[in-house]
């Protein structure tokens, strides 16, 4: 998720965590983004785009939450967004007060269906105000189907999995780069 142009670090806005969770199935993969901020001072209200990556279709339910409050997401286009291939990116209308209210959680929803591989875009949390502090990521794969996963080009070891197929890694003080690939067979 970017602030919305002119692209630049959000200078009033820090992404404190963001725990990203994929349920993989045979034909597709349900993501679930729970964002954290940290507003810094007092600053406007905004609209951050949400990109969904390729290499699968668009996404299909998304919903965007502040707090327990659904966001009415307008579905953008996803041509010039300096992040990544997107072939779908949403507007989340973003009220800083509600935002403080909710203790800064921003909970974004979708499916995306296909089969194959797929990818999540990371690079936009660098246009938030520093590093992202924690990113977790759990990958749900009990029928496993993930063969590899790579944060940013770099492989992660799928063999630690947990007995139920679930993948997990957390970083600490992140600037993306790119984004999470899974290799799905």
């Amino acid at each position: 998720m970017v602030p919305h142009a002119p692209w630049v670090e959000h200078a009033d806005i820090a992404l404190e965590s963001e725990v990203l969770t994929l349920d993989v199935h045979e034909d597709a993969v349900d993501v679930e983004a729970l964002f954290r901020f940290r507003v810094l001072r007092e600053t406007d209200d905004f609209v951050a785009t949400f990109p969904i990556a390729s290499p699968r279709g668009g996404g299909t339910g998304f919903e965007a939450r502040i707090g327990e409050d659904v966001v009415q997401a307008v579905r953008a286009e996803p041509g010039g967004l300096p992040v990544g291939e997107a072939v779908e990116s949403w507007d989340i209308p973003v009220d800083v007060h509600a935002l403080g209210r909710a203790g800064g959680i921003l909970r974004v929803r979708y499916t995306q269906r296909g089969r194959g591989d797929f990818a999540y875009l990371w690079r936009t949390g660098a246009h938030w105000r520093g590093p992202i502090r924690r990113l977790d990521v759990v990958v749900h794969d009990t029928e496993r189907r993930v063969a590899a996963l790579a944060i940013d080009d770099e492989d992660v070891a799928t063999s630690r999995r947990a007995e139920d197929g679930t993948i997990t890694k957390a970083l600490f003080d992140v600037e993306p780069k790119s984004g999470l690939k899974l290799h799905v067979r």
